[in-house]
C-alpha cells in the first residue's frame, strides 16, 4: 500500500538535497509517496487541487523527483533534466568519456570539453554530453581552472549517471 502524504519535514529535507545539486528553488507542490521507500513527486497548482479531492490515492502523481532510501536520496532524470536547462552548474563531457562515465566510472581530465573556471574542488555538478544532453551528476575533485591540465587523472567523481536506472542502481 502506497500512502501520498505532505510532510514539511521531508520537504526541508528533499530542499537540503537539491541544494546539493541546484541553486534552484522547486516551483509547485511536493507529496510524498510512503512505502518501502519515501518518492518525491512535483505538482502543479492544478494537479495539486485535483490530488486534494481524490478520495484514494493515486498509484503516481506529477513529476517524479527522486527516492530517499534510508538517509540517501537518488534524484530523478526528470530532477536531472529539470537542473540542467535552469541551472549553469554543469560540465561537458567528450565522447570518449561519456561511455565510462555510463558505466559508473569517473571522468578524466581529457575528456572534459567545458568546465567553469570558478569550479571548487567538491562542488557537485550536472555533467552533460557534447550534445547538451544530462547524463548524470558528477563532484568535482579539483578546481576548475587546472582541471583540463591534468591527462588522464581523474578530475570529476560520479555520483549518478544514466546508466545507473538501467542497472537498477546496482
Amino acid at each position: 500500500m502506497i500512502d501520498f502524504c505532505e510532510d514539511k519535514e521531508l520537504q526541508k529535507k528533499l530542499e537540503k538535497e537539491i541544494t546539493r545539486f541546484s541553486s534552484q528553488k522547486l516551483k509547485g507542490n511536493i507529496v510524498f509517496a510512503k512505502g518501502n521507500r519515501i518518492e518525491a513527486f512535483l505538482l502543479s497548482d492544478e494537479l495539486y487541487k485535483n490530488f486534494k479531492s481524490m478520495e484514494r490515492n493515486p498509484y503516481s502523481i506529477g513529476a517524479f523527483l527522486g527516492s530517499f532510501e534510508g538517509e540517501r536520496f537518488s534524484p530523478s532524470l526528470q530532477l536531472l533534466h529539470n537542473i540542467a536547462i535552469s541551472d549553469d552548474v554543469r560540465a561537458v563531457v567528450n565522447r570518449r568519456g561519456e561511455k565510462p562515465f555510463l558505466y559508473g566510472k569517473n571522468v578524466e581530465s581529457r575528456d572534459v570539453v567545458w568546465i567553469s573556471e570558478e569550479t571548487m574542488p567538491g562542488e557537485i555538478l550536472v555533467l552533460c554530453n557534447e550534445k547538451n544532453e544530462p547524463i548524470g551528476f558528477v563532484k568535482s575533485l579539483t578546481n576548475g581552472r587546472i582541471m583540463k591540465k591534468l591527462g588522464n587523472k581523474p578530475v570529476l567523481k560520479n555520483i549518478q549517471d544514466i546508466g545507473w536506472y538501467l542497472r537498477k542502481g546496482r
